[in-house]
């Protein structure tokens, strides 16, 4: 996509130039530690950035109860989770937040829909990884030059990657994807719910290895 975005500036060259420059965003590195005094967050730990909610739709979202599966475990770890997401993914991580275990609970800080998108980015520049759906916070993840680990249900990495250096791409390969469709056209969102926790939590390993 970004291919084909960048051939519109030399529409008379049949060659285009083949290299595209990753997107790169910068922080100011004292309002990014005045924001986490705000919200009363700690960056001295590792941090994972966590993403469940997507503007397409729900054939883009990875099932909450798999996302409170690989919070749970890398907590075990020493993680925390902060969840970021616009106002109307409020529900999306609620319901991420009611499968967290108990003992885990103070690990996880839900900044869905109480950041701007300023502050979501000075945040998101204090994480050691971030997990996303396919969407808008995922290539803001990428742009920040985090370990990403992008999930993909109806959509293909084919057509929208995180374009940075260190990322894993998490997809099935059922008979159906990529259908591109809002909402799953049979019903199963197998796409998803076969994409299994265990599948991230090895790649944020693999990304950050465990120290």
């Amino acid at each position: 996509m970004v291919e084909r975005f960048a051939a519109l500036a030399y529409p008379n060259n049949p060659n285009p130039p083949q290299e595209i420059v990753h997107p790169k965003l910068q922080v100011n590195e004292e309002q990014v530690m005045e924001t986490a005094r705000e919200f009363g967050l700690d960056p001295s730990k590792r941090i994972l950035a966590i993403c469940p909610g997507a503007e397409f739709g729900e054939s883009k979202q990875w099932p909450a109860k798999h996302f409170a599966d690989l919070i749970n475990a890398l907590a075990d770890q020493g993680w925390e989770a902060w969840l970021f997401g616009s106002a109307n993914d409020q529900i999306t991580s609620e319901s991420v937040l009611a499968d967290i275990e108990p003992i885990h609970l103070s690990a996880c800080k839900n900044l869905t829909g109480n950041t701007s998108l300023a502050q979501a980015i000075d945040l998101m520049s204090l994480a050691s990884a971030v997990v996303s759906n396919d969407s808008g916070l995922m290539h803001v993840g990428a742009a920040l030059q985090k370990p990403v680990v992008g999930l993909y249900g109806s959509t293909s990495p084919d057509f929208t990657p995180p374009l940075a250096d260190r990322v894993k791409l998490l997809a099935t390969d059922i008979e159906c994807r990529p259908c591109f469709k809002r909402q799953c056209p049979y019903g199963h969102m197998r796409c998803l719910t076969d994409l299994s926790p265990e599948l991230a939590i090895e790649a944020v390993n693999q990304l950050v290895p465990h120290s």
